[in-house]
C-alpha cells in the first residue's frame, strides 16, 4: 500500500490524475511510504532548489538521519535541474552520489513532479513482485589466469572451446 503523507497535495493531486491508488496520512518521516507484510520502504521527495537550501541549513544531515533510524529502505527523489540552484552543481551531485555510495540509498532523479509519480508507480509495481529465492548453489571459484594456464585439463578444455 502507498502512503502520501498529507502535506504533499502537490504530489497527491498528480498520483490522482495518473490513476496511482494511495492513501493520505500524516508520515512520521519522510514524504511516501510503501509497505507490504514485511517489506518497506520511505521516499524523501525534494526539489532540487530545495535540497541545496537543506544543505545550506544542515537540514539535509537531520532528514537523513531520521529516515536511516526507521530502518527501512530509503529512497530520494530529486526533482529538477541542479545547475539552475543556488549552490555549487558539483556539491549537489556529490551530495547525490554519497547518499548513494555511503548511505546506501536508492536516489532518482526525475525531471519534475509528474515524473516523480510515474517513478512511485514503477517503484510499487517492483516491489509488489515476488523475486526468485537464490538457488544456493556457490557460484564457480574464480582462478587466475597463470592457475588457468598451468593446469593442462583446463589449457586443452580451452582450445577446444575455440574449435567452432
Amino acid at each position: 500500500m502507498l502512503l502520501v503523507d498529507k502535506r504533499e497535495r502537490t504530489l497527491a493531486e498528480v498520483l490522482r490524475q495518473a490513476d496511482v491508488e494511495f492513501v493520505l496520512q500524516t508520515l512520521p518521516v519522510g514524504d511516501v511510504m510503501w509497505q507490504e507484510t514485511g517489506r518497506c520502504w520511505i521516499a524523501e521527495r525534494k526539489r532540487a532548489d530545495d535540497l541545496a537550501a537543506s544543505i545550506k541549513s544542515g537540514r539535509w544531515s537531520e532528514q537523513r538521519a531520521r529516515l536511516q533510524s526507521s530502518g527501512s529502505t530509503i529512497v530520494f527523489i530529486i526533482e529538477g535541474d541542479l545547475r539552475g540552484t543556488s549552490l555549487n552543481y558539483h556539491s549537489l551531485l556529490g551530495a547525490t552520489v554519497n547518499e548513494t555510495l555511503r548511505e546506501a540509498s536508492a536516489v532518482f532523479r526525475t525531471w519534475d513532479i509528474s515524473e516523480t509519480a510515474h517513478l512511485l508507480s514503477h517503484l510499487v509495481q517492483k516491489m509488489g513482485i515476488e523475486h526468485q529465492a537464490r538457488s544456493g548453489i556457490p557460484p564457480p571459484q574464480l582462478i587466475s589466469k597463470r592457475k588457468r594456464e598451468e593446469d593442462p585439463t583446463i589449457c586443452q578444455l580451452r582450445m577446444l572451446m575455440c574449435i567452432p
